[in-house]
């Protein structure tokens, strides 16, 4: 064994650099392997009382990240020439037991007494001033961007700050109690160019930026300087709001609007409790109070009716573009109202923002609108060359929270300079491009947790799932993954085949009924409440199988089995209409031969023969008168057999006259030597 050093290691943990050495945590300080025994960065350098425990280089290696034995977490910016500087001290009086980078760049921190905390790698792009390194007190009530493009912020215990664009302080400086202007600074404005007008809780202090020598110094950071007292208008009540120009201001307080106009006059509009002022481009003053909205003009006050803002508490009022002003409420989010036409409408937690309770709007040359709420920042662009009510609600809007790294949540006021913007709040001042979104771009992971068919569990590793006509049931379940806030993951979904549009989910669950036979392919993205993270798509793909009475082959066996039997059956039919005509035909020869043999039964050929032979004789005999009757006879008789064999009844006169027909013909011949008589009943009727 061989001893290193005789430093007490509070650790034996060690953690790497960029540069591939190793930081180590001991009593004294932050040491490397290599400069032991000299410490790297002692407490006194790092400013901290007590001993660290762990320690972090950011992926970036520009932050120091340190945890502390009951002293919370402390971000130092470092550099090679210069010692750390700290940036933001968290979770004061809390000891630190461990702290870690994930593969996303953000920082997961364990307590021994206050839990696990996560920072979004965003923080890094957060630049923070609070008590720890600049302000008296964190908590900012007012902020103003002067014409000589200098912020400044006024704070609760009546402290004063000025910084320049790039954000180095400029000025640091207290109200002294003797001037009467003590208390809450509420508002700062700027009436006109160099003149700053300061309202507090007794007051309106007026002081000339070109004049006061005191304004151009950087002062030190552990002093205040005393404001003296200079054109100090009194009020008995807090002031809340300033308003106006050069000649004529307004200034609201806990209690009453009033106007004062050059040199020394002023007056009471209005007796409420005023909460902010905003002229619109006609001239007309809006007055926000706890219970409503005022407008001025021509020496009338006249209250705004509409249910949205009716008995509501507005806290702020801010011009957008053209004739619209952005009103913010405590409790109903933000209420945009048209000036020319009257038009209102409202943007709440429902279309995207953060909290119903919104405290700040900012309006940048950009197009973006910038409301801060109790719970964070939410920014959307709007088009200044479309009407405001189809930009409502946004299709995309952005969020800055604490679970985005930014160490602000009740947000007082929001400024922009250049490309950078400020906020102040209950935590000090915040300042980031104006660009960045809260975090860096990166992907939701999207995992599918169980698809159920017929309510059976079961996640296959084939990319399709083959489903019986039967499995017509599916329930599939899935989770987006997003570790600043898993409440604000939202899913849509679409199915390929029959969707273009993507279909909104909240629940992470889909469900199917009755699935028709064919191929179904579900995509199905996470995303982020604000719209800027999604991750890849999820695809399952579902092939159900038609019932065998419904496949090809099947069919195919039907069709044919079909055409069989039409087949068969036509060649039935023919054949049968064959033998049917047969039949018809044997039948018609049948009744030609049973007419022949009819009319052979009537009269036999040798009747026939005899009586041609008769007539012969007669002729022969040179009797052509007896030849001539016997004709005749035997023509009316051969006539009246063939009408008779046509119908298939006779009268019994018709019989009757054929036998005498014939009787007469033998009788002829035997020289009537036949005698003859008919006899009926009388009753009988031939």
């Amino acid at each position: 064994w061989t001893s290193i050093s005789p430093t007490q290691f509070l650790s034996l943990k060690s953690f790497e650099k960029t540069n591939g050495t190793r930081l180590i945590p001991t009593s004294e300080g932050l040491a490397t392997a290599e400069s032991l025994p000299e410490i790297d960065y002692t407490n006194k350098e790092l400013g901290i009382t007590t001993p660290p425990l762990v320690a972090s280089i950011s992926p970036s290696g520009s932050y120091l990240i340190v945890g502390t034995l009951m002293d919370g977490i402390r971000f130092y910016t470092i550099s090679q020439q210069n010692d750390p500087v700290l940036e933001l001290h968290w979770l004061k009086n809390a000891t630190i037991s461990a702290q870690i980078f994930d593969n996303e760049g953000s920082i997961w921190i364990a307590t021994l007494d206050q839990g696990v905390y996560r920072i979004d790698r965003g923080f890094s792009e957060y630049r923070y001033i609070n008590d720890s390194n600049g302000l008296n007190n964190p908590v900012i009530r007012s902020s103003i961007i002067t014409s000589d493009g200098t912020i400044w912020f006024g704070g609760k215990d009546g402290s004063l700050y000025r910084f320049s664009q790039e954000g180095e302080l400029l000025f640091r400086g207290r109200i002294g109690l003797r001037s009467g202007l003590n208390g809450s600074i509420e508002e700062l404005f700027e009436p006109t160019q160099g003149t700053l007008l300061i309202g507090s809780g007794s007051g309106i202090y007026k002081i000339h930026l070109t004049e006061t020598e005191q304004f151009k110094k950087r002062q030190d950071r552990e002093f205040f300087w005393d404001l003296e007292s200079k054109d100090l208008v009194n009020a008995e009540y807090s002031v809340k709001t300033i308003d106006g120009d050069g000649k004529t201001i307004f200034w609201g307080t806990s209690n009453e609007l009033l106007q004062w106009i050059e040199p020394d006059s002023a007056r009471v509009i209005m007796t409420h409790r005023i909460t902010d002022l905003e002229f619109d481009r006609t001239g007309t003053l809006w007055i926000g109070t706890v219970n409503g909205i005022y407008t001025y003009s021509d020496d009338i006050v006249t209250p705004f009716d509409h249910e949205l803002l009716e008995h509501n508490r507005i806290v702020d009022i801010q011009k957008v573009y053209g004739s619209w002003l952005a009103i913010s409420t405590y409790g109903s989010g933000l209420i945009f109202i048209c000036t020319d036409t009257g038009t209102v409408m409202q943007m709440d937690s429902k279309s995207g923002l953060i909290s119903d309770l919104v405290k700040s709007t900012f309006f940048d040359p950009s197009g973006n609108l910038w409301i801060g709420t109790v719970d964070g920042i939410n920014r959307f662009h709007i088009d200044t060359t479309k009407s405001l009510t189809n930009q409502l609600p946004p299709t995309q809007i952005i969020s800055y929270t604490l679970n985005d790294g930014l160490n602000i949540d009740q947000i007082g006021k929001i400024d922009l300079i250049g490309n950078r913007v400020w906020v102040s709040g209950n935590r000090g001042i915040a300042t980031f491009r104006s660009d960045f979104l809260g975090f860096e771009p990166q992907k939701i992971p999207l995992v599918l947790e169980d698809i159920q068919i017929n309510g059976k569990s079961g996640i296959s590793r084939d990319s399709v799932y083959e489903l019986g006509y039967r499995q017509n049931q599916v329930d599939i379940t899935f989770t987006g993954i997003f570790l600043r806030d898993g409440k604000r993951v939202r899913y849509k979904y679409r199915i390929v085949e029959f969707d273009q549009e993507w279909i909104p989910n909240e629940t992470g669950e889909l469900s199917f009924r009755y699935l028709d036979a064919g191929m179904y392919t579900i995509q199905i993205i996470a995303y982020s409440n604000d719209g800027r993270l999604e991750s890849d798509p999820l695809q399952i793909r579902l092939s159900v199988i038609p019932p065998f009475w419904k496949q090809s082959w099947f069919l195919i066996m039907v069709i044919s089995g079909i055409s069989i039997i039409a087949y068969f059956y036509l060649r039935w039919r023919i054949r049968k209409a064959l033998d049917e005509q047969k039949a018809r035909q044997e039948v018609s020869l049948r009744v030609v031969e049973l007419e022949h043999q009819a009319i052979m039964a009537m009269m036999k050929p040798h009747t026939i023969f005899n009586q041609i032979s008769a007539l012969r004789l007669h002729l022969f005999n040179g009797d052509s008168k007896k030849a001539n009757e016997h004709f005749v006879t035997f023509t009316k008789l051969l006539r009246m057999q063939l009408d008779a064999s046509f119908r298939k009844v006779n009268s019994l006169q018709e019989e009757m006259d054929r036998i005498r027909l014939q009787l007469e013909l033998d009788a002829q011949k035997l020289d009537h030597g036949i005698q003859f008589e008919f006899i009926s009943e009388g009753d009988i009727d031939p």
